[in-house]
């Protein structure tokens, strides 16, 4: 398994057909009006390339923030996958888009922050960005004080958060509640 990229995100979202959304690709700074403060979300995408042996095998992903010191922030993620290679894959190598999001994470110093990408117990990607108390000068610094567009991310956070649901959950849902017939049967020629 190796990397092809990683990013920092505002906020990263992964559709069902594998494409994602990214609002506000490029992080690498945190700039914060006060300290102890809490990063709203921070959206990480990562594409690894796995070979045709790693494919159909449960895979262990982790998320993990580090300080200037190096010590572990609260809030790892986890996550797993089983990549599956798709009928016209004839290539040595599978991509595999991971998309993650760290909700609300505290930080509690300034300096160079890390954040560490596993897969099963191998770092694929360390994605670095700096923490910074700055005065808000029109722009956005969130933190002790945060602004009214702060809360609303952090808000819109914790209500993806709650929200998610896996995909295994997802499966199980749909295969419960089936479409009726009648959304399929037409005399139409849609196309």
């Amino acid at each position: 398994m190796k990397l092809a990229y990683a990013l920092l995100a505002k906020y990263a979202d992964m559709a069902p057909d594998g494409t994602f959304s990214v609002h506000g690709g490029g992080i690498n700074a945190a700039d914060v009006s006060s300290l102890p403060a809490a990063w709203p979300l921070l959206g990480v995408v990562v594409r690894v390339e796995v070979t045709h042996a790693e494919t159909r095998v449960k895979h262990l992903l982790r998320l993990v923030v580090t300080g200037p010191e190096g010590g572990e922030l609260p809030g790892e993620v986890r996550s797993s996958m089983a990549p599956v290679a798709g009928p016209l894959a004839n290539s040595e190598h599978v991509a595999v888009t991971c998309v993650m999001n760290l909700v609300n994470l505290p930080l509690s110093v300034e300096g160079d922050h890390t954040v560490h990408f596993f897969v099963d117990a191998e770092e694929l990607a360390s994605l670095p960005f700096r923490v910074e108390i700055k005065a808000p000068e029109g722009g956005m610094a969130w933190g002790g004080g945060a602004m009214s567009e702060d809360l609303e991310e952090s808000a819109a956070a914790e209500k993806v958060a709650a929200f998610r649901l896996s995909n295994e959950t997802l499966k199980v849902i749909a295969s419960r509640h089936k479409p009726p017939q009648s959304w399929y049967d037409t005399d139409e020629n849609l196309f």
